[in-house]
């Protein structure tokens, strides 16, 4: 019996948590895409990204102590350097994506 219930439990649970990922905004996700083509275009946000992932290499390699760090803290840095390597990742991609946009739509003047 307990079973039954705690596998009806997880399933309810599993329906529940994927519900909000099929909810789609476009004009936020436009917005978004605007904002992070814009950041993508300071240099100082590219020069952060690197000097962040080499601190966070640095740290999860030992860092500037001898003693051994927790297991708790490599996984915070793994999710942190994840988290700075997605963000310019999907800035990088906004930005070309825009550009393609601005060169598509000179060529179609153009003609």
């Amino acid at each position: 019996m307990r079973m039954k219930l705690l596998a009806i439990y997880i399933k309810l649970l599993e329906k529940y948590l994927n519900i909000g990922f099929s909810i789609s905004f476009p004009e936020q996700d436009k917005n978004v895409e605007n904002f992070l083509a814009d950041i993508w275009m300071n240099p100082n946000l590219r020069k952060y990204i690197v000097e962040r992932d080499t601190k966070i290499i640095l740290e999860m390699a030992g860092g500037s102590s001898i003693a051994k760090e927790p297991r708790d803290n490599y996984v915070k840095y793994m999710g942190q350097r994840g988290e700075i390597l997605y963000l310019g990742r999907r800035a990088k991609l906004a930005y070309l994506q825009k550009e393609k946009e601005k060169a598509e739509l000179l060529k179609k003047k153009a003609v």
